[in-house]
């Protein structure tokens, strides 16, 4: 499972992507500074890191839900 966080860095320029040419999920991708430094210290310092790992598909539905949210909500603004 170790050689998923070696993925991380091709990643980056996805989430660079994602964060200039969509306006729903920039909030989201702010958090991850936050995120990523909380796999190491779970990897290293817990034998049950690797569940976490696998938690992380159930994470992209509330990911969709919130940026449908936040962009419902910047279009009801707009209206206003």
């Amino acid at each position: 499972m170790h050689y998923f966080l070696l993925l991380i860095p091709y990643l980056a320029p996805l989430i660079t992507l994602l964060r200039y040419y969509s306006n729903m999920v920039h909030y989201f991708l702010l958090l991850i500074p936050y995120l990523v430094p909380l796999i190491p210290l779970l990897w290293y310092y817990s034998n049950m890191a690797h569940y976490f790992l696998l938690l992380i598909p159930y994470f992209a539905p509330l990911i969709t839900l919130l940026s449908i949210v936040v962009y419902c909500s910047q279009s009801i603004k707009f209206y206003i």
